[in-house]
C-alpha cells in the first residue's frame, strides 16, 4: 500500500495530511506496459474491480498489459473513509431512492446539499477531497 502526501495551502511548515490509498496490481506473463483502471463511481473500489472481473479483463487485453487500480478516496480501504452519516440507523433514515427523473430534480439537488453537508459534518475538512 502507498501512503501519498497532500499538500494544502495554510499548513504550517512541517505540517502534512496523509490519504492512504489502496493501489493492486494483477500480473500479466508477458506484459510490457502497465495498464491503469479509474473504478469510476462515484464510491467504486478499484482494488475491488480487479479481484472480480481482473481476468477477464486479461482476456479482453490479452498478455501485455499489467492491469493496475486503486480506491479513490473515501472508498473501501483509503483513509480517511468517506463516512457522511455517524451510524448505519442514521443512513437509513436520510438515504432515498434516487431516479432520474427530471420531475424530481428540485428535491435532488436539495437532498445533494443536505447530503453533502452531512458529510461536511460527520468528516471535517477531509469531505472535501472525498469522492
Amino acid at each position: 500500500m502507498d501512503h501519498f502526501v497532500l499538500d494544502i495551502s495554510g499548513l504550517r511548515d512541517g505540517e502534512e495530511q496523509v490519504f492512504t490509498i489502496p493501489l493492486i496490481r494483477m500480473r500479466a506473463k508477458n506484459a510490457t506496459q502497465n495498464l491503469i483502471i479509474n473504478p469510476g463511481g462515484p464510491g467504486g473500489s478499484g482494488v475491488g474491480f480487479v479481484h472480480q472481473i481482473g481476468e477477464e479483463l486479461n482476456t479482453i487485453l490479452g498478455e501485455g498489459f499489467h492491469i493496475l487500480s486503486f480506491d479513490p478516496r473515501g472508498v473501501n480501504g483509503s483513509r480517511p473513509k468517506a463516512e457522511c452519516y455517524p451510524d448505519q440507523a442514521t443512513r437509513r433514515a436520510h438515504t432515498q431512492p434516487r431516479s432520474g427523473k427530471l420531475s424530481r430534480s428540485g428535491e435532488m439537488y436539495a437532498w445533494n446539499k443536505n447530503f453533502a453537508r452531512a458529510c461536511y459534518d460527520t468528516m471535517g475538512e477531509h469531505a472535501k477531497y472525498s469522492e
